[in-house]
């Protein structure tokens, strides 16, 4: 026999101890010469030539475990790549499950979950103490009037007039005409009412109201002074 591999497979299954598949048995006869035993080959020193100039490497009883041993790995290798792999539970999943497992409630006395009494604040609540608390009650006001102009003073006043400014307690309105804006000063005082009834009294006391602005020549934030008056028209 040349083939190492079978010889050292033919002293394997030659103790008897592993059976021998009928697959390999025509294997190792097929390698095996005829008329000679496998158990009569004589084992070569590595590097040491037969008759036939062939070199051998020596097989010793003492690598019949380990040759054994070897083809075991390989097929237990082989199986292991066959066999269905568990899917590895993600952290997400693991964390759910102990937190549902692991959550504890108290109960009554008949074994229920005690319901909860806890009075949630709503949001507009919270923002209503911080609100007053940081004193931003008269700038909010403020801003609410201007946003909702129309509101307040309905959509006829609205459409000739705007908000110059809001100073303090004061209103400052500019009208598109003197003819509205003279209309406007004789309704102040529901004008007035009506800015109490939306954001509260003393928020507003007092409306200035103004005509429209006369042109103006001058363009950009900066200017050189005039020599006063002149006949500009003349």
């Amino acid at each position: 026999m040349n083939d190492p591999v079978a010889e050292a497979l033919a002293r394997i299954y030659s103790h008897g101890r592993v059976p021998m598949p009928p697959n390999m048995r025509k294997v190792l006869e097929s390698t095996t010469p005829t008329g000679q035993n496998a158990d009569q080959n004589t084992t070569h020193t590595n590097g040491a030539a037969d008759k036939d100039g062939v070199n051998h490497k020596t097989v010793d009883k003492s690598d019949e475990g380990n040759v054994g041993k070897k083809f075991d790995k390989d097929d237990n290798s082989k199986n292991s790549k066959d066999l269905p792999r568990a899917k590895t539970p993600s952290a997400t999943s693991v964390f759910r499950e102990f937190s549902r497992t692991s959550r504890v409630y108290p109960t009554g006395p008949d074994g229920h979950r005690r319901k909860n009494t806890r009075r949630y604040e709503s949001l507009g609540s919270i923002v209503n103490r911080e609100v007053v608390r940081r004193g931003w009650t008269e700038k909010i006001s403020h801003g609410w009037i201007t946003a909702n102009w129309s509101t307040v003073a309905g959509d006829y006043l609205a459409a000739h007039s705007s908000i110059r400014m809001i100073k303090d307690t004061t209103l400052f309105l500019e009208c598109d005409s003197t003819a509205k804006a003279s209309e406007l000063r004789y309704l102040q005082t529901e004008l007035l009412s009506r800015i109490a009834q939306h954001v509260g009294p003393d928020v507003i006391t007092a409306v200035k109201i103004f005509g429209p602005r006369p042109p103006s020549w001058r363009h950009g934030p900066l200017h050189v002074k005039g020599r006063g008056p002149r006949d500009t028209y003349g």
